[in-house]
């Protein structure tokens, strides 16, 4: 193998983009070894900085580099080039940029994507296993039609290559479906989303492979949205559910799921939507995908259980609206209602503020805080779940509960088991909370029991977010207290 050599490197003034020294694919002129570096080196920072320098170059080029950019073989390749026109450019960021484009035009590039697009093909699994999901390359690939005509940015595949993406999504889906059975969810939904990856980018352009894709795909998808359900990964669950939709409509998994997720995510008038699609349909409109008894079979089962969501549902708002009486009326918040249920044994009863309202403490739940303010607001002129003294009250409690030491070694306990991804630590910590404030919180505050309870508290104070910069504030102190060394990211 050809030896790599490292080179120091030195940034221009007024280059704002971190220079990277090891090229990842390294040519022998006399020979046809390649070295390749399949981890990915550009930090995010530097993988945007590229993304700017890719929208300069020619229409022609971005069709060709557009399905190999979540592989770190390309993306390192491109990222010394764009770090060689910074350097060429004397710190002028529009030079730099000028040179990048001229550059990725040269022999040596186009040579290079050949190469590495067929390396890719011929080993598939080996590429796919270290493929990036960056939000910005899926941006790029939706703004170029790689295959004029078919489905815009993804990549046309003859059968041979066809019949390699099906069988690696297919482990993918067997490894996702033995952890499932398991009840490790959270690598089930990892897997599940690999295969959803390696197959969304791609299509046949003959009938028979496309469809088996097609089906595979659609599997991934439902499989993707209830593992997401059982990690709490609401919005990954309803985007799979919708991006399955948009191929068959009349995919019960995918409706009923959806509906579930918009139920976690507090979006009742949405899943009602679903489930009155679902209560709605005939067996016969299920024929172009089943035989009649199997489509009366599955049609009967789901709408047995959508209307059981449906009284759910249901039920929840009741609760929701008698909750939002008593708290308004000030029942739930008298001064003597501590004494109505004892502290939780493990955790110290947090202190009452009722006495001192003066004393307000900075602090509330970060998973609140952090959600789009359209997901937690009340509608306009609805009436809100408590008031902003409530709120200011539990936020208090909240900072109590979670400084504690037992609870912050907790907390780094779940980090580490996420691997320090901020993600899947997240997934975590929902449902501790909801377990965590059970009684010291859900109960004495009425907001209900589990997960459904913590949501109802996160809709509470979210209501205030912007309404009330006490709260607002209150929401970057506590999500420090969470989220310990993973708030940066």
């Amino acid at each position: 193998m050809v030896a790599v050599a490292e080179k120091e490197n030195t940034k221009p003034e007024n280059v704002s983009t971190p220079l990277v020294a090891l090229s990842s694919y390294s040519v022998n002129k006399g020979s046809d070894e390649v070295v390749e570096d399949l981890t990915l080196r550009p930090s995010k920072e530097d993988r945007l900085a590229l993304c700017e320098a890719l929208y300069k170059c020619t229409g022609s080029f971005k069709r060709i580099v557009s399905p190999l950019l979540p592989y770190p073989l390309v993306i390192n390749r491109l990222h010394r080039d764009f770090v060689e026109a910074q350097e060429m450019s004397g710190g002028s960021a529009k030079e730099a940029l000028m040179t990048f484009a001229m550059k990725m035009e040269e022999p040596g590039t186009k040579a290079f994507l050949s190469d590495a697009q067929a390396q890719i093909r011929a080993e598939p699994k080996v590429y796919a296993q270290n493929m990036v999901d960056d939000e910005w390359i899926s941006d790029f690939q939706s703004q170029v039609d790689y295959v004029p005509g078919l489905s815009k940015g993804k990549r046309l595949l003859d059968s041979e290559d066809a019949k390699q993406f099906a069988t690696f999504a297919d482990e993918m889906k067997s490894a996702g479906n033995k952890c499932f059975a398991s009840q490790d969810y959270e690598m089930a939904l990892t897997r599940y989303t690999q295969g959803v990856e390696l197959l969304q980018q791609v299509e046949c352009k003959d009938e028979q492979p496309q469809r088996h894709l097609l089906e595979l795909y659609t599997a991934l998808l439902t499989n993707q949205a209830i593992a997401g359900l059982k990690t709490s990964a609401w919005r990954t669950s309803l985007t799979a559910c919708t991006a399955c939709l948009s191929i068959n409509p009349r995919n019960l998994k995918a409706r009923a799921r959806r509906a579930e997720a918009y139920t976690c995510l507090g979006d009742m008038e949405a899943a009602a939507l679903d489930l009155e699609v679902i209560l709605r349909l005939q067996a016969t409109e299920l024929l172009e995908d089943h035989d009649p008894d199997t489509a009366q079979e599955l049609l009967a089962a789901a709408q047995k259980d959508a209307r059981k969501l449906s009284q759910r549902i249901e039920r929840m708002k009741r609760e929701e609206s008698a909750t939002a009486k008593r708290m308004m009326a000030g029942a739930d918040f008298t001064a003597d209602r501590h004494k109505e249920k004892p502290p939780a044994p493990d955790i110290p009863q947090p202190p009452s503020i009722l006495s001192s309202s003066t004393s307000r403490s900075r602090a509330t739940d970060p998973l609140s805080a952090a959600r789009p303010v359209s997901r937690l607001s009340a509608k306009p002129g609805s009436e809100k779940l408590i008031d902003e003294v409530v709120a200011l009250e539990i936020q208090q409690s909240l900072m109590y509960i979670y400084s504690q030491p037992v609870v912050q070694g907790e907390l780094i306990m779940l980090r580490k088991a996420a691997d320090y991804e901020s993600g899947r630590f997240v997934q975590r910590l929902r449902p501790y909370l909801a377990k965590l404030l059970a009684e010291p919180i859900l109960d004495r505050y009425s907001f209900g029991k589990g997960e459904e309870g913590y949501r109802r508290m996160e809709r509470a104070l979210g209501q205030h977010v912007t309404s009330s910069a006490d709260v607002c504030e209150n929401a970057k102190s506590l999500l420090a207290v969470l989220m310990g060394d993973l708030l940066e990211e």
